[in-house]
């Protein structure tokens, strides 16, 4: 019988209208299983003369899956239904796609066919291309923890999944946020400058609640775009406050949805991954995959910038 899970047929874009909450867990346990299938597909015949089409564009086609899930969740996260069999189902699948990650950031088999490929006579005549998209695997490999001793590599999957938990709370309470503010608006002088577009969508949302006039509701968009052409001044003033302080112990919702305990722990695991990790801190450990090698060249440019 075939399966009808719209997340595991072949599509285009995500098909939205057909995701129920209890496709999510299925859906991303099977792709796990698919996920591992191929890395030992491709580990029974890469480990010892691994090459580039066989190794490396193999496992990024199924890491291409991993993430498209990924997106899935999130968008599902921010727009999904306010209902809790959804909120239930995300999370755990957000937990399953999290556990797996940190599983397959510790595959040393895989770590090692990477090694093997980059120290080959065939990496050698590798375009630049190719040489930084292997040190950036290796690099990410490095970045996992997979080097560390086996307590320190438990250490830091307990890490990550507190903070990639952590993560999700936090979206979660700026679109619960966003959903619970709102600003009627009565009269159609007070939206001067707004473009018609955005009047018939704050009529539409008006509409949908239930009420006369005009609703507005502080998505990026939408706060933008006052911001940028309301020519009502303290109509600019109240949704720039409300934005600046969502989720938080500020403005017209303060205390509700607060992220600032959130933060205040995210902050403090970040730490801990850094020096686990051997950073000094955790803005070291975001820029060890950038071009900017530390903290310090970041405040140089930076100054560079405004000075110019």
């Amino acid at each position: 019988m075939p399966d009808t899970n719209p997340l595991l047929q072949h599509w285009t874009l995500p098909p939205w209208p057909a995701i129920r909450a209890e496709h999510l867990l299925p859906a991303i346990n099977s792709i796990i299983d698919d996920h591992r299938r191929i890395i030992a597909q491709v580990l029974a015949t890469q480990l010892e003369h691994p090459g580039w089409d066989d190794l490396v564009l193999s496992i990024d086609e199924a890491d291409a899956r991993l993430s498209e899930f990924r997106s899935i969740l999130e968008t599902l996260s921010m727009v999904g239904p306010d209902d809790a069999d959804w909120l239930v189902e995300i999370a755990k699948a957000h937990l399953a796609l999290n556990q797996y990650r940190s599983e397959r950031a510790r595959n040393r088999p895989l770590y090692e066919a990477y090694q093997r490929l980059t120290q080959s006579s065939i990496a050698a005549s590798f375009d630049e291309s190719r040489k930084i998209v292997l040190a950036r695997i290796l690099r990410k490999f490095r970045q996992s923890g997979i080097d560390l001793p086996t307590a320190q590599q438990q250490e830091l999957a307990r890490l990550n999944l507190e903070i990639g938990g952590l993560e999700s709370v936090f979206l979660t309470h700026l679109e619960r946020w966003t959903e619970t503010w709102s600003k009627r608006v009565d009269d159609i002088a007070q939206l001067a400058g707004l473009s018609p577009s955005m009047k018939d969508h704050l009529a539409r949302a008006a509409h949908e609640a239930g009420h006369e006039g005009w609703l507005i509701r502080l998505d990026q968009n939408t706060c933008q775009h006052i911001l940028k052409y309301a020519e009502n001044r303290a109509l600019r003033e109240e949704c720039c406050v409300a934005y600046a302080t969502r989720a938080s112990d500020q403005g017209p919702l303060a205390g509700r949805f607060d992220n600032g305990p959130v933060l205040t722990k995210l902050l403090a695991l970040r730490q801990q991954k850094a020096h686990l990790l051997g950073h000094e801190n955790a803005a070291q450990l975001s820029l060890a995959k950038n071009m900017a090698g530390t903290t310090a060249w970041v405040r140089i440019f930076s100054s560079a910038r405004l000075r110019n």
